[in-house]
């Protein structure tokens, strides 16, 4: 009973945040952008793959990219957007553009390729809900 109590308030709390609230909890639980089977395969992949050679890390960096924005557009749901994320990654990318635009040697672009990875996994990871195995096996695959 306390545990159904608890969730009624978090929910409630959460709902008087929003602008306009949605009216069912269905509609609250389908904003949330979660990974199937298949990207978190992929993901973890990517993370092995990381340290150990260029080719197979751009391989499952694109093969992620791909399918998330395909279940995305499936599903018309890109995650929860963040405004403190979204100025993050922004800052992220700008400053390695303004880099390469104000740099007294010749324009590096190629390398721009690498931080747009980077910053696009992050930026859909930070719009991305992972349950607590996810990130722990996404841990081990770190190590």
């Amino acid at each position: 009973m306390a545990r159904y109590y608890t969730g009624r308030v978090i929910r409630s709390l959460a709902l008087m945040k929003m602008d306009n609230p949605p009216t069912t909890t269905s509609s609250i639980r389908s904003a949330v952008r979660t990974l199937n089977t298949a990207e978190f395969v992929i993901l973890v992949l990517f993370v092995i793959a990381l340290p150990l050679v260029e080719a197979p890390k751009n391989i499952f960096w694109g093969m992620f990219f791909l399918l998330w924005l395909w279940r995305s557009f499936a599903q018309r749901n890109f995650g929860q957007p963040s405004l403190n994320w979204s100025i993050v990654f922004g800052g992220l990318f700008a400053a390695a553009l303004i880099s390469v635009v104000a740099s007294p040697y010749p324009p590096q672009w190629r390398e721009m390729g690498d931080i747009i990875g980077y910053v696009s996994l992050g930026w859909m990871l930070s719009r991305t809900s992972l349950n607590e195995h996810q990130v722990v096996r996404l841990l081990w695959a770190f190590v």
